[in-house]
């Protein structure tokens, strides 16, 4: 599925970087700052978990994924982001469904693929 693989593609702390925040990093497995999408102005309260790519907000709650992560700071939906870091991350939407038969699979086709590494 197209999302699944935008979502495999994607890391959150490197959009988070790209949109300015200065991220401290706690663990490998942590990083915090404050949220941009309330008024904090003190305590760090905007965690990111690479691990699972997710965000979180102690302060205001709001959490989610990279690409809802990407759609809260962008103030789109959820659909024009999958949209936009679909051409960031060149992923091809005419990109057959993983049931398609490989055999089907012309040279030109797999040429075509932004993705060369396909497995069988």
């Amino acid at each position: 599925m197209l999302v699944d693989d935008i979502k495999r593609r994607l890391d959150i702390i490197d959009i988070a970087k790209q949109a300015g925040l200065e991220l401290k990093k706690q663990s490998s497995r942590l990083y915090k700052t404050k949220c941009i999408f309330h008024n904090d102005i003190k305590t760090p309260n905007l965690f990111f978990y690479p691990d699972t790519n997710t965000f979180k907000c102690y302060a205001c709650g709001k959490h989610g994924d990279a690409i809802n992560f990407y759609a809260e700071l962008h103030h789109i939906s959820n659909k024009q982001a999958i949209k936009e870091l679909k051409t960031t991350i060149n992923i091809n939407s005419s990109r057959p469904a993983y049931g398609m038969n490989p055999k089907n699979w012309t040279p030109a086709y797999l040429k075509s693929q932004p993705d060369h590494r396909i497995y069988f």
